[in-house]
């Protein structure tokens, strides 16, 4: 669901991440871990999780068309509420992290 369909590689390409569906999921973890270099390396993995799941229950209960666009657009309005209640330590990387998505 949010590695092997095309929708969700999709997704996390566009913010600039990617996964590989022949993988098994934990080496997928583990390839994002290190692709982020992050500190908040998990919490970007659940946010953009969360957003695929949002778009495709959208989609699915709600009829609104899934795009990787919506989907990339709900995960960002989640980081941004993530950075109010992040650690002030994190929060100027996070920032920077979040602004250099294209």
């Amino acid at each position: 669901l949010f590695i092997n369909c095309t929708f969700a590689q999709d997704c996390w390409r566009l913010i600039n991440l990617s996964v590989d569906p022949t993988a098994n999921p934990f080496l997928n973890l583990e390839r994002l871990k290190n692709q982020l270099n992050q500190p908040f390396f998990m919490e970007v993995i659940i946010l953009l999780s969360w957003a695929i799941w949002m778009t495709r229950n959208n989609k699915i209960f709600k009829h609104v068309n899934a795009s990787t666009q919506s989907c990339k657009n709900l995960f960002l309005l989640e980081m941004d509420a993530l950075l109010l209640r992040a650690k002030k330590a994190y929060s100027p990387r996070l920032e920077d992290w979040i602004s250099a998505i294209p």
